[in-house]
């Protein structure tokens, strides 16, 4: 009889194959920073990124580097003092062109070094004086560039594979979703959150999205392509979980919807979010048509699934399910109460989103502002009760709200 070991062994492992070849190369960073004779880079340009048409480029998927001047000051240190330093990771590319290579690790510390390499910043020496690159003596100014690097180049990687190896790198700094879904903007769902983002259809005042969305300009990104996902995919998550308290349709988590971005969007889809985007731009235009913005008032909340837009989007799933007779009834009377409740919302300061929150008093504390379906429709339902008597309910639950008068 053989032994569980003896049949541990002949059975198959699924151990993954090789996705790339790799190329350990040096180079010093006099070579990644020289300079033509009209003092332009030859070799490396951080300012410009992926634009420059460069050897070695920055792509659009890293994060522009944010450090504070002290850690400049310990890394222009770590050269001075002849310190170890990480290696760098680089993808080859062609494009049926010269061979070009992007940092996909290590690219803020090249940005950082060619700064002081250009003057960009001031390095504090031990005694106290600032001193930028060009006020060094000539043998420090050579010991700079001699500094050695070391490079590590990825080489005929499988499609996608060099975003894998960047999401990976950045386990020790964790990237954050912004960056996870500017990463895969050629997935579906991402490129179509950006082509609304563009169309005249998206009110980019009010969603966050003024100038559009851009390697610079990328908070905003996660929320529109949660509210495409949510159009999409809330009725086939409905129909596949019961508990309510166990769906998270509209959680901003870019890997928690990974699996999905890059499927197909159906012409059917499509044309919702059409149909969705026509009817929440008609509550945002009767909100600021029955009370215009304030002096300094903040209007840039509606693409926030946290607050109204959630809800609304909410009900408004739940109600195209209804029996086509009398569904468009429903969809008039809802819009008028987001108009009301928003009105009513801006004109006070403790209601739903500002200062005490009043509306929510005596919910689950999970249920005040997370966004998994179960918190976003107690919030939906504690509207509708106070929309349907709000003397009654703001009595029982402690609702503060004024300053405002009935809309017509």
């Amino acid at each position: 009889m053989a032994t569980a070991a003896a049949v541990a062994v002949t059975q198959p492992f699924k151990i993954p194959g090789k996705k790339m070849r790799r190329e350990p190369r040096t180079c010093t960073l006099g070579d990644m920073f020289e300079k033509d004779e009209e003092g332009n880079p030859r070799i490396f340009n951080a300012e410009l990124r992926c634009q420059s048409g460069l050897r070695y480029r920055i792509p659009e998927h890293q994060r522009h580097p944010s450090w504070k001047q002290e850690a400049k000051e310990l890394l222009v240190d770590t050269v001075f003092r002849n310190y170890p330093m990480s290696g760098f990771v680089v993808s080859e590319h062609s494009d049926n062109g010269p061979l070009y290579y992007d940092f996909e690790d290590g690219q803020s510390r090249m940005s950082i070094l060619q700064e002081y390499y250009n003057d960009g910043f001031a390095y504090k020496t031990e005694n106290g004086q600032e001193v930028k690159f060009s006020q060094l003596p000539h043998s420090v100014k050579r010991q700079f560039e001699n500094y050695k690097i070391y490079i590590e180049v990825m080489c005929d990687f499988e499609e996608n594979a060099q975003f894998e190896v960047f999401e990976r790198l950045q386990f020790g700094e964790p990237l954050k979703d912004k960056d996870l879904y500017w990463n895969r903007r050629d997935y579906t769902y991402v490129q179509r959150a950006m082509e609304i983002i563009d169309s005249e259809q998206w009110k980019g005042t009010y969603m966050n999205t003024i100038g559009g969305i851009t390697d610079k300009k990328r908070t905003a990104l996660p929320s529109v392509v949660t509210l495409l996902y949510s159009i999409i995919q809330y009725h086939q998550i409905k129909s596949a979980e019961s508990n309510v308290s166990k769906r998270k349709t509209m959680w901003k988590s870019f890997r928690a919807q990974a699996s999905k971005l890059n499927t197909t969007i159906s012409v059917l889809d499509e044309a919702r979010i059409e149909l969705f985007l026509e009817y929440l731009n008609e509550i945002i235009d009767q909100v600021y048509e029955s009370y215009p913005k304030q002096f300094r008032e903040t209007v840039s909340t509606w693409n926030n699934l946290a607050k109204q837009t959630g809800m609304i989007l909410h009900e408004w799933l739940e109600t195209e399910t209804l029996p086509v007779l009398g569904r468009e009834a429903v969809m008039q009377s809802n819009q008028k109460k987001w108009v009301e409740m928003m009105v009513l919302e801006r004109r006070s300061g403790d209601l739903m989103f500002k200062g005490k929150k009043t509306m929510w008093n005596g919910l689950d504390t999970s249920h005040k502002q997370n966004t998994d379906d179960a918190a976003i429709a107690a919030r939906l339902q504690r509207v509708n009760e106070f929309y349907a008597d709000r003397e009654a309910v703001s009595t029982q639950y402690s609702i503060v709200f004024g300053g405002a008068e009935e809309t017509e």
